[in-house]
């Protein structure tokens, strides 16, 4: 029998992240010294390796400080520094901060008017660069590529990862040269050098992108993109950071993803499940099955901080479904690495959806949809997500709070655009009365027309797929989802629909039990899926 980890294809196996950051020797952008600043900043990442540029070893402008020793205290790594120049009574260049401890270390010298340095650590699978190309010429950065490459050739047979302040944009003849032998991992489109420019507007300007992180060409294969990002950080340096983050190439192609649905259940349990016992497990959930986004459904404040705290490389968006904006939430999470979020709202299930707190008539409370466009930084697609919680009281009712989400949500139009669509949450309905495990396969035509008319899986079926059926592997774990603290879920509530153009690559109901304990009163619903890229 298939299990949920059986067929979940999984992406963070091995996964580790690295982070790029010119610090600026510590100078803020207040004019303080802050070494600890930039530490704290790469620690929130988890990075495997960490590599700095424009760091000063005991100089006069640091205060004699070790910034290394410093770094590697805050970062709880290993530092190795690179010596570009004596500079201020003490050095001035590169460093590395990695896990685990160099099995060697090589500095190559770089020319530049002031001159530079690469600094290169071998680990048991991979060497690691850290480089400042000079400031002053292209010429020299060009004499500089030339160095790199018999640098990255001499570490074979083992791959290199190259990072650094290159000083040099995206369409330069720079890059062009060191595409030649490096494939670029890191946010191309983003300004990594800011200044004291804090204007929104010039934040994808790849005028300013200098930073980067790379592999060499030869070995990309080995490795799937995960995520990526610079790092909104605008005040411990005048670099924002870039981070990636990567995994051991796999069945699962780069550009697949984890969304899920999970209904996390209100506070109001005693005991083994009262909620602060139960969110932590849930916080497992998501680790163990690498979930990239999900929906949750009945989630309140304290629930949701939790929440925030053990999945600090998420975010949220979403606020309550009451007339000012608290109590349950039908937030969506999700991992800023790998989206960025374009534009997001709340609207409400009602005759006047812009209108909070809001209900249809017969309505048991107000219930509310939110959603979230974010742009893929791994695909570059655009994709909307919806997440919800119908109504328990009829079919009629859950129908037609279904035909408001579809209309007022626009969620043909969206598809138009070219935007791939996802719905997912609690519906609190089954596609058919007997709850046919088959439903989803069974329905077609114009017995799901006829369907659609009262049911609000159905009509969701009508304008989107049920990645339960559509998935290319078969469905793992019990086709039920709502089981009240039983072992045996009783019946199909829970949902993650998608365009109808989304590769489904796995679909599973998660039985994970955490502690030996339930995470809440449902399982989550996960699906891998691919979008073919922009």
């Amino acid at each position: 029998m298939n299990t949920p980890s059986d067929n979940l294809p999984r992406a963070d196996a091995g996964a580790f992240s690295i982070v790029s950051y010119n610090i600026r020797h510590g100078l803020d952008m207040r004019g303080t010294i802050e070494l600890r600043a930039a530490g704290w900043i790469a620690f929130w990442e988890n990075p495997r390796f960490a590599g700095f540029q424009e760091v000063d070893q005991k100089t006069s402008r640091v205060g004699g400080a070790d910034t290394c020793a410093v770094l590697a205290q805050t970062l709880g790594m290993h530092a190795t520094f690179a010596k570009a120049i004596s500079f201020g009574g003490g050095d001035y260049g590169n460093a590395l901060l990695s896990r685990e401890e160099p099995l060697a270390v090589r500095r190559i010298p770089l020319p530049g008017a002031e001159p530079r340095v690469l600094l290169l650590c071998e680990f048991d699978d991979c060497w690691v660069g850290v480089t400042h190309l000079a400031v002053d010429s292209d010429e020299a950065r060009i004499a500089s590529v030339a160095i790199l490459r018999d640098a990255v050739a001499a570490c074979a047979p083992k791959p290199v990862f190259l990072m650094g302040d290159w000083n040099a944009t995206p369409d330069s003849p720079v890059l062009r040269e060191l595409r030649s032998f490096l494939t670029i991992l890191s946010d191309e489109t983003t300004a990594t050098h800011h200044g004291a420019d804090f204007d929104p507007a010039h934040k994808h300007n790849p005028a300013h992108c200098i930073d980067y992180i790379a592999v060499d060409s030869a070995h990309r294969d080995l490795f799937a993109l995960r995520g990526r990002r610079v790092i909104e950080q605008r005040t411990a340096s005048d670099h924002a950071p870039q981070v990636v983050e990567i995994s051991p190439a796999s069945g699962r192609p780069e550009g697949a993803f984890t969304l899920a649905t999970f209904n996390v259940r209100c506070p109001g349990d005693r005991g083994d499940i009262v909620w602060y016992r139960r969110m932590p497990r849930i916080t497992q959930i998501v680790r163990d099955h690498g979930f990239d986004l999900f929906g949750v459904q009945e989630c309140v404040d304290h629930e949701a901080a939790i929440l925030d705290t053990d999945l600090h490389d998420f975010a949220r968006v979403g606020c309550g479904r009451n007339a000012d904006r608290t109590g349950e939430a039908m937030y969506i999470y999700y991992r800023k690495n790998r989206f960025e979020l374009l534009e997001e709202g709340t609207f409400w299930l009602s005759g006047t959806p812009d209108e909070p707190g809001s209900r249809l008539p017969g309505a048991g409370c107000p219930r509310n949809c939110t959603w979230g466009l974010f742009a893929d930084r791994v695909t570059g697609r655009r994709i909307r997500v919806f997440n919800t919680h119908l109504d328990l009281a009829s079919d009629e009712l859950r129908r037609e709070e279904m035909r408001i989400l579809l209309e007022h949500g626009g969620v043909v139009d969206a598809q138009a655009r070219g935007e791939a669509v996802f719905l997912m949450g609690d519906f609190n309905e089954t596609l058919d009365d007997e709850d046919t495990p088959d439903a989803a396969f069974l329905l077609r035509g114009p017995a799901l027309a006829a369907r659609a008319e009262r049911n609000a899986v159905a009509l969701a079926s009508t304008f989107l797929v049920d990645t339960y059926a559509s998935s290319l592997t078969p469905h793992a774990g019990p086709v039920r989802t709502c089981h009240g603290y039983k072992d045996e879920p009783t019946k199909r509530i829970d949902f993650v629909f998608a365009s109808p153009d989304v590769r489904v690559l796995a679909h599973a109901t998660l039985t994970d039990k955490p502690e030996g304990a339930f995470a809440s009163d449902h399982y989550p619903v996960a699906a891998t899926v691919e979008i073919p890229k922009a």
